[in-house]
């Protein structure tokens, strides 16, 4: 099986993000006789290879058990990240001691906490929203945590 995957990278010459694919041919081994001589027949590297695969398992089942009681964070945050930059949430600045907007380097500055609660409260009036963040929170997480893609 052909597997394309995609990478991205920081090019130190030009200094933008650029993304690359790359392809390769994995076949899963059959049995563990054909891992094992895979590995070159390597005992110990078949058992590191079986152990790190309970681990995440094991860390997985924990993982679902503690945010199956709720949402994951990263899910509401991904939820409530477009939201900062829509009125009414765009326009909660830090106020000074007299109501005025702080203004630093020519710019007001957002309230962060303010806008994150009332983002918050505002999610949590929404049934349809909170069942969304139900449903992506009970996928399973991506093994290593980065956004690259994978195209079968």
């Amino acid at each position: 099986m052909d597997i394309t995957k995609k990478y991205k990278y920081f090019d130190l010459e030009t200094f933008e993000i650029k993304e690359e694919s790359k392809t390769i041919t994995f076949e899963n081994a059959k049995d563990l006789a054909e891992a094992q001589a895979r590995v070159g027949g390597d005992e110990q590297t078949l058992l590191k290879a079986l152990n790190s695969y309970l681990r995440s398992q094991a860390l997985l089942a924990a993982e679902n058990e503690v945010t199956s009681k709720g949402g994951k964070k990263t899910v509401v945050l991904a939820v409530a990240k477009p939201f900062r930059a829509m009125f009414p949430f765009s326009q909660m600045f830090k106020l000074d001691a007299n109501g005025k907007p702080v203004i630093e380097n020519g710019e007001k500055i957002i309230d962060r906490k303010a806008q994150t609660k009332a983002i918050l409260d505002m999610i949590k009036a929404s049934p349809t929203i909170l069942a969304t963040i139900k449903n992506a929170s009970s996928v399973e997480s991506d093994e290593n945590g980065e956004d690259e893609e994978e195209v079968a």
